[in-house]
């Protein structure tokens, strides 16, 4: 288990190289990505970010990315009429 040498340094890696993903786990990935990618799009060009005034739209995303901080009752969007709701 002798590893391979780093540069710069006389440390040996102890573990072997990684195999990589299975064709499986590449295509999973790349499914996930895909999603991802999606849903971003349908969240970053949903109509809810036209109705903020000029100037709170960074704010206001901040504020979605952690409603799930705040109180379970303060985490219901759908309350709101410019809500995200229709997503």
């Amino acid at each position: 288990m002798g590893g391979r040498q780093q540069p710069y340094t006389e440390y040996r890696t102890g573990k072997p190289d990684s195999p990589g993903y299975t064709p499986e786990q590449k295509s999973e990935e790349a499914r996930l990505r895909g999603e991802v990618l999606q849903l971003s799009i349908t969240v970053s060009t949903h109509p809810y970010w036209r109705t903020l005034e000029a100037g709170t739209t960074v704010d206001a995303r901040m504020a979605l990315k952690h409603i799930h901080d705040q109180d379970p009752a303060l985490t219901d969007i759908r309350t709101d009429d410019r809500s995200l709701q229709s997503l």
